[in-house]
């Protein structure tokens, strides 16, 4: 039950996004699965079962009302429901939640992987050394025996022969198996859609599987279409998502360049020394040291000619030039001249220094405070701590003084 342990721990611990892969004596696969607020309530109806306490373990199954348990005497598992009738005796060395919608679950009898409907009726025969499945499609499910991978219906039918060394999941339609040391592609039918003939597959989750072949890296989407050819000599995923467009950054005879999915090239090969992004749908680039942006149609904003740039926040970036900042907007415009010694993000300001003093930007660069203030503190919420004449005060997000300068530490502010 360990790895079911871990996957369920980690969904009923109230985040949106968790694991989705069952893998029987492996280590978890990782994919995602949005559960929303389920598994918050899923939790609280645990604890609130009164004879919990009566067990090792109690965890939901996924079905409605019927949970699974662990003997305490025995440490076997079965399934009861909410007023603690035995629906399936605790015999299962192991027992994991239900798949759907084929609402069957996978068990361990006698050192053996099965699996059981909610009635304790067989579905798939207890003959299996481990086993994988993904939560997230509708494939068969893939089953181990005698140190070789095949797959096998929720009826228990061999869909995909027993003749491979490895399968790998992807949270969709398709099943990497792996032969001969070479890695091929399944759909849920058993057919075969891509031959056996790359070195490895990396998922991306929701997004794709990067592929290689001759040391070479390429990209498929999710419609086993190859959205990027295998030709470059590495390929890092840069975000999931942009505006519904994938990025990635790619390297071909030692030069970087960013490329979408559909192999457009955004940034150009023989120019960057370094590529991040996006961020507010731009792309920050290095050049002898030099930092520039472009967007992501390709168009230069700004050369690179900046000492030091912070990304995009919203509509404008930070930029040092002569040893001074100032702001950029997507048009590569100096909206705030490069003037000042020091400038940070502060919520829905931006901090600026001018030698010893500190005043305020808003997000269009313009300056709604001037620099005045000693030192100034973040703090939760809509407020700022700014000090002047040694005295601490407060503004609000509009550059407003909320609180007067009156309080010789900080912290005293809090209390207001």
């Amino acid at each position: 039950m360990r790895k079911f342990v871990l996957l369920l721990i980690f969904l009923l611990s109230g985040k949106a996004m968790g694991q989705n892969f069952l893998i029987g004596d492996n280590e978890l696969c990782r994919g995602w699965v949005y559960i929303n607020s389920s598994a918050n309530i899923a939790a609280m109806e645990v604890r609130g079962l009164p004879w919990r306490e009566k067990y090792k373990s109690v965890y939901v199954s996924f079905l409605p009302s019927i949970y699974i348990v662990q003997s305490i005497k025995t440490s076997k598992y079965g399934l009861v429901d909410r007023e603690n009738k035995v629906i399936v005796p605790l015999k299962y060395e192991d027992l994991s939640t239900f798949e759907c919608p084929s609402n069957i679950a996978f068990a361990k009898m006698n050192g053996k992987w099965g699996a059981i409907t909610v009635k304790d009726e067989i579905a798939i025969p207890f003959e299996y050394d481990n086993f994988k499945v993904s939560y997230a499609d509708r494939n068969p499910f893939c089953v181990q025996k005698n140190n070789k991978w095949g797959r096998v219906d929720e009826k228990g039918k061999v869909v995909t022969p027993f003749e491979y060394d490895d399968v790998m999941l992807t949270g969709y339609t398709t099943t990497f198996l792996k032969k001969d040391n070479k890695w091929g592609g399944t759909n849920d039918k058993g057919e075969m859609i891509l031959p056996f003939v790359y070195d490895q597959v990396k998922v991306e989750y929701r997004i794709g599987v990067l592929l290689n072949k001759d040391n070479k890296w390429g990209m498929m989407d999710r419609n086993n279409q190859i959205i990027i050819p295998v030709i470059y000599d590495s390929i890092t995923l840069l975000s999931k998502y942009w505006q519904n467009t994938i990025y990635c950054l790619v390297t071909k005879e030692g030069k970087k360049g960013v490329v979408d999915d559909n192999h457009k090239v955004i940034t150009p090969f023989d120019i960057y020394d370094n590529i991040s992004g996006p961020s507010y749908d731009t792309f920050m680039v290095t050049l002898h040291n030099k930092k520039g942006f472009f967007d992501h149609e390709g168009k230069v904003i700004t050369p690179a000619i900046y000492e030091e740039a912070k990304d995009f926040d919203r509509a404008l970036a930070q930029v040092k030039r002569n040893g001074k900042w100032g702001c950029i907007d997507k048009e590569g415009k100096e909206v705030t001249p490069c003037q000042y010694d020091a400038m940070r993000t502060c919520d829905d300001l931006i901090a600026v220094r001018l030698k010893d003093y500190w005043g305020f930007l808003n997000l269009q660069g313009k300056l709604i405070v001037p620099c005045q203030y000693e030192e100034i503190q973040r703090f939760n919420g809509d407020a700022i701590g700014v000090k002047r004449n040694g005295k601490w005060g407060m503004i609000n997000k509009q550059g407003k003084l909320v609180v007067s300068h009156k309080y010789d530490e900080s912290y005293k502010l809090m209390k207001e």
